[in-house]
Formats: C-alpha cells, structure tokens, sequence
C-alpha cells in the first residue's frame, strides 16, 4: 500500500499520524497526571480539615478529663470525714470548678453508698451532690440518693464503674425547666483509692459549642459533623438531625457497621464517597476518630465535601489541557504539513529538472533556486554543478560539430568519464585530421 503512495503522502501518513497520536498520548497523560494530582490534593485538603477538627475536639475532651481527673484526686479521701465537713467541701470544690467555666451547666459527685455508710453492704446505691447553673445564671443545688433498691448495670454510672475508666455520657436533653431544649454531654473520671472504687466526680456540659464546627470553608457546599460514641448525631448543619441516630444519614448507613467501627477504634481514617441527601449530591467522606481519655469509647468527627468540589479543579485542568492540547495539535500540523511541502516542493522541483536533462534539454533547462543549507539545499546545489557541467559538454560538443576542435573544454575531474571522453574524441579527430592533411600533402608533391 506506501509504494503506491506519493512522499508527500507518505510523509503525512507516517510523520503526521505518527506525531500526532505520540502528542495526543503525551497531552492526555500530562492531563490525567495533573488532573489526579489535583483530586488527591483536595482530598488531602479535605482529611486535614477533619483531623483539624477531631484535634480540636480531642483537645476540648482532654482538658476537661484533666480537670475531672483533678477532682477525683482532691476527693479521693472526703469519704472518711463526718457528713457536714464532706458536705460542706463537696460544696466549694463543685462550686468553684462551676463558676470557673461558663460552658459548665452542672457540676456533681457520686458516691458509692458503702464509701459512705460502713453499714451498706450492697455493691450498688448512690449519694449524688450536685450544683446546676440555670438560664438567669443563679445556681441551684441537688442533693438525693439512688439505686437503693436496685440498679440497672446498663446505666452510663455502672458501665463506667465496670470498666473503671474516664468517659462521655451519649448526649442528653438537659431539665427543661432549666436548660429547655440544651443537649448535653458529661464528662466523668472514677474516685478510685488503692484498687478501691468509691465513686464517680464530672461536669456537665452543652454540646450546642460543636454546632460551630460544622462549617468547612475549604471548599463550597461542605460542612462537618461529629457524632457520639453510640452513634448520635452530636453536631450537624441540620439541627433537625441534632440528638437522631446516625443511621438518619444515608452515606453512614450504607457503610458496613463492623468495619467501620472497626477501623474507627483503631484510630483509622475512613474515606469514602457515597450520596448525602442533605446536599442531594454525590459526596467525600472522611471519618476521624476522637479518643476519649484511655476508655474504649471514642466520638467521631467527619467532613463532608461534595464531589464536584473535589474534581471541579482537576475538570478545569482538563479542559485547558485538552485545549492546549487542540491548540498544539493544530500548531504541530501546520508545521509538519510546511514542511512536507518544502521537502515534496524541492524534491519536485529537481525532478523536473533531472527529467529534461533525462531528455536530453540541456540548455533550455533552468537552475534550481537554492536557499539555505540544509540535505535539499545541497541537493539542489548538486544538481545545479550536474546541470552546469551537461552543459558545459553540449556547447563543447556542439563546437566540435561545429568543426571548432580548438574550443576550450577542462574535464571536471579525473573521475569525468564523459569529459575525458570528449577530450579523447577531440585528440583522436585531431589525429585523423593530421593525418588526412599529410596524406594529401604527399599526394600533392608526388602529382
């Protein structure tokens, strides 16, 4: 099929097609490179804002279970003072720590009835001591006993005293004759003596303060949330979801339980793209655990960011890829097909010329323009010095025709077979003339 194919048919089959696939290839590879650089590079984005605020969150944790664990410490032996000295230090250490913080709503201390009364031989019954601030910023103190009579080991106080650890309550509607309407959170580290549990001191806390972090400016339409260790939603832009369970959210409730609570507990990041009816769009989530103190239960922390932020970077990448792309494309045909026609245009050219000295028009055939210095260039040059030289020998050989045997010719070289040839022929016609001339001389005298 090429052989019969023009060069000029040939070059732009084989130069351009060829050229052109290698710089589509390259375009569309240098695109997709960058094009996913820029995905992986928001979604970096997006992890760091979630681990940014599990961080703040966490710090937020540590600090109070600091300053629980810091109640416990001081507590520790009021159990061995009479009822009215415990009462009474019970009353200005929860009194202090209550007016120390403005977040606080109620600060408190339970203690476990046989700490209390040497009688008690039960391993369960309370004491609770507690101070609650209410909305007009007066303080109102509580004072009772509980599970006297019995308990229920799935109360948050017992699951604690069973794993002897700090933690968070799930949340929970504060008194609506107090905070009407407030979900909260406490905070709560063990009185623990020598092995011995004696009870359990904490503070109360509104987790209204997280609704600030569901913003996430880092990309358009994204938000946060975080969600309680049982799976309440603690925080969400949608205060209707506020308090629900987390199966409320599509994209968490299609996603396998035991795996991610799995990978949550372990401290891993889990990422994931599903639909968020919220924004009714495809979206990227990343989930972060938030530990709390050395206990099993951890919060967790999420940022939610609709695809289209993700990828409208690497879209817009692409598409001016594949304009330059377009653009070069053009640029690089245009440049091949001038110089296919430069290349056919010269090579023309000397064929035409090769085809009249071919047929003998010597002398009515034209030099080649020659400019530059490049292979056609020197080509054409060649086949000028050919064209010069032809015509050289015809004139030579025309004055020879013409009887002119004294017509000055120098062979190109010692390699100008044709030159010396017609050198050779110009001698031998001398000879012969010489010759003819003596013979008719001799004739002459002998007449």
């Amino acid at each position: 099929m090429l052989r019969r194919l023009s060069i000029k048919q040939k070059l732009l089959f084989l130069v351009l097609l060829s050229s052109l696939f290698t710089y589509a290839f390259t375009i569309f590879y240098v695109g997709k490179s960058m094009s996913q650089k820029s995905i992986d590079d928001a979604k970096k984005l997006a992890d760091l804002g979630a681990l940014e605020k599990a961080n703040g969150i966490r710090s937020d944790f540590e600090g109070y279970l600091s300053l629980s664990r810091a109640m416990a410490m001081i507590v520790q032996d009021y159990n061995e003072k009479t009822f009215d000295e415990r009462f009474d230090l019970e009353k200005e250490l929860l009194t202090n720590v209550l007016a120390s913080d403005d977040d606080l709503k109620q600060v408190w201390i339970s203690w476990e009835y046989q700490m209390i009364d040497p009688n008690w031989s039960k391993d369960y019954g309370r004491e609770r001591h507690a101070y609650t601030r209410k909305k007009d910023g007066s303080v109102n103190e509580f004072h009772d006993t509980t599970d006297l009579k019995s308990y229920d080991p799935n109360n948050f106080y017992y699951q604690l005293r069973a794993a002897r650890t700090s933690g968070a309550a799930e949340p929970y509607s504060f008194a609506p004759n107090i905070w009407p309407g407030l979900v909260g959170t406490s905070i709560v580290s063990p009185i623990i003596t020598e092995s011995l549990y004696k009870g359990q001191v904490g503070f109360d806390f509104a987790t209204d303060r997280y609704m600030s972090m569901t913003g996430f400016d880092a990309f358009k339409g994204s938000y946060a949330l975080v969600i309680s260790d049982r799976g309440n939603i603690v925080a969400h832009p949608d205060q209707q979801l506020v308090n629900s369970y987390v199966d409320q959210l599509a994209f968490i409730k299609n996603q396998d339980p035991t795996v991610l609570r799995s990978k949550l507990s372990k401290g891993e990041a889990l990422t994931f793209e599903d639909h968020d009816f919220f924004l009714n769009e495809r979206v990227y989530v990343n989930l972060r655990q938030v530990p709390i103190g050395n206990s099993a239960m951890f919060w967790t922390v999420g940022t939610v960011v609709p695809v289209n932020e993700i990828t409208k970077d690497a879209d817009v990448i692409i598409r001016n890829t594949i304009a330059i792309g377009i653009i070069g494309l053009l640029i690089l045909s245009g440049i091949i097909l001038f110089v296919t026609n430069e290349i056919v245009k010269s090579l023309g050219k000397s064929d035409q010329l090769l085809r009249k000295l071919s047929e003998g028009e010597v002398s009515n055939s034209e030099e080649l323009i020659v400019e530059g210095k490049d292979e056609l260039s020197r080509m054409s040059t060649s086949v000028n010095q050919l064209l010069s030289e032809l015509s050289k020998k015809a004139d030579f050989a025309e004055e020879i025709g013409k009887g002119n045997l004294e017509s000055y010719f120098v062979a190109s070289g010692s390699n100008d077979q044709l030159g010396q040839s017609l050198l050779m022929m110009r001698e031998n016609l001398l000879g012969v003339i010489n010759e003819v001339s003596t013979v008719v001389s001799e004739a002459s005298e002998d007449v």
